[in-house]
This record gives structure tokens, sequence and C-alpha cells, in this order.
């Protein structure tokens, strides 16, 4: 998704979830989908839960940037737009 000296990397997979009703013969096949997002720093590859204390951990070396970034732009941590924008902004520093 962004590339620097930190990258963030998507992953998007579904499963198949299968369901049977009590005695039932027939089982009832959904898809489920997730995403799972990692991060790449300094030859480390971890796996981020996209949330605000996160992405400050992540950022521990720019915090104090990353919170004036954070209290000044909305930022919703399930949006792959507004993540790759605050790695960008984290890759600028």
């Amino acid at each position: 998704m962004v590339d620097g000296k930190a990258k963030l990397l998507f992953k998007k997979y579904k499963i198949l979830v299968e369901s049977k009703e009590f005695n039932s013969a027939t089982s009832i096949k959904n898809f489920s989908e997730s995403n799972e997002y990692y991060f790449y720093k300094d030859a480390e590859i971890q796996r981020v839960r996209p949330s605000k204390k996160e992405f400050l951990v992540l950022f521990k070396d720019k915090e104090e940037q990353i919170k004036a970034y954070q209290k000044t732009e909305i930022i919703d941590y399930k949006s792959n737009k507004d993540l790759s924008a605050l790695v960008s902004y984290y890759n600028s520093l």
C-alpha cells in the first residue's frame, strides 16, 4: 500500500465457513472476508491491528509529530486510504 522507509502491507482474504443446522442433512456454506495489515520497518515485519494506540507504538520515534497529525486529521482506522496517508506522513518526517 505504501512504500518508503516504512511500508504498510495489506492482505485481504476469504474464509469458507460451513454451518449445519441441528438435525439437518444439508450444510450452508458462506464466505467470510478478513483483512490483515503488516508493517515493515528496519527489516522487521509485524502484524498490525489498525488503531490509534497501535500506530503510536509503531511510530514511537516520531510520536509527538504523529499525535499532532492525528489531532489535525480525522483518521478512519478502517480505511486503507487514511492508513496509507498516515504512513506516508511518517515517511515524510
